[in-house]
């Protein structure tokens, strides 16, 4: 009979734990929703008062309509985010997906990139796509000076981690922040545009995939990182590309076969230490990228302004 009993009060308990983290989700969703609405009411209230302000006034709740509706948006990913069938995902290289996503990117800050070769793990390439364009915003917000990407792998596990030279997160916040519209820095995030679950979608995409996410202290500044299992054709490419090592020093990458060891982006040559010219725009100088593939560590091409993955 005691067994029983402790069992239905574990059950209540964790009844009682799932009901009071919906009535704070309802209470938080609310609360982010009414901002936005709030705004565009005052907006259009100020156009009916000063018909000659109506422009700014329109402008101004457009605004507001943007953030509403990427709350919604934002919402509905993560509602949908647990529906995924193993049907619907395939094998990704987490490196060449990351490489494609930095490709499309505008950096706002130096970034140094370390991708090795044929880190494979399998899941919605969209989804896993998310992941990685909402670690790299979250890092450029909180950047001091820089942002680094590391894939790589550890044992039967695919690695992400994004760092930046920014703040560390104290240990008492580093679950929380993974809670749906939790903010350390309320002023900062809304100003951003942000809607308050990018690290939410995150944490739930990885998980949906068997894999986790933590935060660490990079050293300074903070990282975030994702293990995912590595399929197991993953370890029998490393082995058929082991020693095929692409050098590239001093040239413009011609094009390789889809064998060619590393991912490489196009940019124009760096080596270690340089920063790009007033040439390569605003938006690529002091990218720094290191494909690692064959036990070598080599400097690499990064991508020029056509985004395009090599």
């Amino acid at each position: 009979m005691n067994s029983i009993s402790n069992r239905i009060e574990h059950a209540e308990r964790i009844a009682e734990r799932a009901l009071g983290q919906q009535r704070r989700f309802a209470a938080d969703a609310s609360h982010e929703l009414l901002t936005p609405i709030a705004a565009i009411r005052a907006q259009l209230e100020a156009a009916r008062l000063y018909p000659d302000d109506v422009s700014e006034a329109i402008d101004g709740a457009l605004r507001a309509t943007g953030r509403l509706e990427a709350i919604v948006s934002d919402l509905l990913l993560l509602a949908s985010i647990t529906t995924i069938t193993p049907s619907e995902r395939e094998e990704i290289d987490l490196g060449r997906l990351v490489a494609a996503e930095l490709g499309h990117r505008q950096a706002h800050c130096p970034l140094e990139v370390h991708l090795a070769p044929d880190v494979i793990v399998r899941g919605l390439r969209p989804l896993l796509a998310r992941v990685v364009r909402n670690l790299l915003d979250n890092a450029e917000r909180h950047a001091a000076t820089a942002v680094r990407v590391d894939v790589r792998r550890d044992g039967e596990r695919a690695v992400l981690a994004v760092s930046n030279d920014g703040e560390t997160i104290p240990e008492a916040d580093r679950e929380r922040i993974f809670d749906r519209f939790f903010r350390r820095d309320t002023a900062r995030s809304r100003s951003a545009g942000g809607s308050g679950l990018g690290l939410a979608i995150a944490g739930e995409a990885v998980k949906a995939h068997g894999g986790d996410i933590s935060v660490q202290d990079a050293r300074p500044g903070t990282r975030f990182v994702v293990r995912l299992p590595l399929t197991r054709s993953a370890e029998t490419t490393r082995e058929e590309r082991r020693g095929q090592v692409v050098r590239l020093r001093g040239t413009r990458p011609r094009p390789s076969p889809p064998s060619a060891e590393g991912v490489a982006l196009r940019l124009p040559v760096l080596h270690a230490g340089e920063t790009a010219g007033a040439g390569a725009g605003p938006e690529r100088r002091g990218v720094r990228a290191l494909a690692e593939g064959g036990g070598e560590t080599e400097d690499r091409v990064l991508v020029s302004g056509d985004g395009e993955v090599a």
